[in-house]
């Protein structure tokens, strides 16, 4: 899903969400914190990019449009903002879930609307 990465210009026209993150000294632990620019965050529990929301088992729908872009300053092209599709915990197996996808439901859950028809 590659070609849905974005430029740093074609993301500012998107109008879409886009976190910047970073990482600060708290106390001597570095701690990952962000801005988000653009528009306000996204309403879920975890924001995830196309491959691991298949992995998680709550795959993209073909129509499904990202709700948000993460910027990656590691990707050494100018397509540097990755596309993020929004889960709720009942959407995802949890038994597949690494450690920090766990600390991050585990803080944010109920952050979103709840769909009541999935429980």
């Amino acid at each position: 899903m590659r070609r849905l990465w974005l430029n740093k210009a074609q993301a500012q026209a998107s109008r879409m969400p886009c976190l910047i993150p970073r990482q600060i000294e708290i106390n001597g632990d570095w701690v990952w914190e962000g801005k988000w620019v653009g528009a306000p965050e996204p309403v879920a529990d975890i924001l995830l990019p196309f491959t691991r929301c298949s992995q998680l088992g709550c795959p993209v729908g073909k129509k499904e449009k990202p709700a948000a872009y993460v910027y990656c300053s590691r990707e050494l092209s100018s397509y540097r903002y990755v596309p993020m599709w929004p889960r709720f915990i009942e959407q995802i197996d949890m038994s597949k879930v690494n450690e920090l996808e766990l600390r991050v439901l585990k803080r944010r859950r109920g952050d979103g609307v709840r769909d009541k028809s999935k429980g």
